[in-house]
């Protein structure tokens, strides 16, 4: 775990400007990329387990039927 903090650690220095005022700077797409395949795994984990997820998956905006209005 410290090896993949301090990986992930040393790619955001090089990717963002060293500042003071800037110390708290995410990569926005690698974020939500690395942020659904954790919830895919922990679903996984989830099911094996035998826990299943308290709330089921939200449906697509894609997929919603369009309010009247």
């Amino acid at each position: 775990m410290r090896r993949a903090m301090a990986a992930e650690h040393e790619a955001m220095a090089r990717r963002f400007y060293a500042s003071p005022r800037h110390t708290m700077e995410v990569d926005f797409d690698g974020y939500l990329l690395e942020l659904a395949r954790e919830r895919r795994r922990g679903a996984r984990r989830a099911a094996k387990a035998g826990h299943p997820l308290a709330f089921p998956p939200r449906a697509r905006v894609a997929d919603r039927e369009p309010v009247a209005a």
